[in-house]
């Protein structure tokens, strides 16, 4: 009986450290498995935290990237703005004076043309007007010239015939007393003497006609 229980003792012994032996290889199994499992879930954790932070860091580097964008872009659009604004007010300014220049090279040029045409006309009226005016004053001297012709050619012949008929009378008194001259030779004498004064007078009056003429055409 005592060998008994020293043997079962033995062999309980046996089994109890082979079952804790199971036993203590099972829970460092579970152990090790708990501890892989906590491993990952602190890696997948650590991880989703990691990732989170990259994610937050990298879109906030996006952000500011982007705001350093716009403000780039903004300071550009206001450089190249200032810029255009610059360029196309030298250019405005440059086509303004263009277009002044060639508006008053058009506006000289056009009243160049419209007073030549002016002036033009103006020699036309004058020339017109000259030729009219020389025509009357043409037909005012033939008119003077007839009128003082006329008037000369009155004068004249009232002289001439005054004198004619004084120096008529007088001779013919003067032959009319004188015996060695018979009437008929003093009425030829009379008459060849007249004849003779008649051309003389009309000589004058044809030099005096002419002198006449003269004076007018020469006023």
């Amino acid at each position: 009986t005592s060998k008994l229980r020293t043997r079962l003792k033995g062999e309980m012994e046996i089994e109890l450290t082979r079952r804790q032996a199971f036993l203590n290889e099972r829970l460092e199994l579970e152990a090790n498995q708990d501890l892989e499992r906590m491993e990952r879930r602190v890696e997948m954790d650590l991880r989703e935290v990691m990732e989170s932070q990259v994610h937050r860091k990298a879109e906030s580097y996006r952000l500011d990237q982007e705001i350093q964008m716009r403000e780039r872009l903004a300071e550009a659009r206001k450089l190249r703005e200032s810029e255009l604004d610059k360029q196309l007010k030298s250019e405005r300014k440059s086509l303004e004076k263009e277009m002044l220049t060639d508006v008053d090279v058009r506006t000289k040029s056009l009243e160049e043309e419209a007073e030549q045409n002016a002036l033009s006309d103006l020699d036309r009226r004058f020339r017109s007007e000259r030729k009219t005016m020389e025509a009357a004053l043409s037909l005012r001297r033939q008119e003077l010239a007839l009128e003082s012709e006329v008037e000369m050619e009155q004068r004249v012949a009232t002289y001439a015939k005054e004198r004619e008929t004084e120096l008529l009378t007088t001779l013919e008194e003067q032959f009319s007393k004188r015996t060695d001259i018979s009437k008929k030779e003093v009425n030829e004498i009379m008459k060849s003497l007249e004849s003779h004064l008649k051309v003389k007078w009309e000589k004058i009056i044809l030099d005096a006609k002419q002198s006449t003429l003269e004076k007018v055409s020469e006023n």
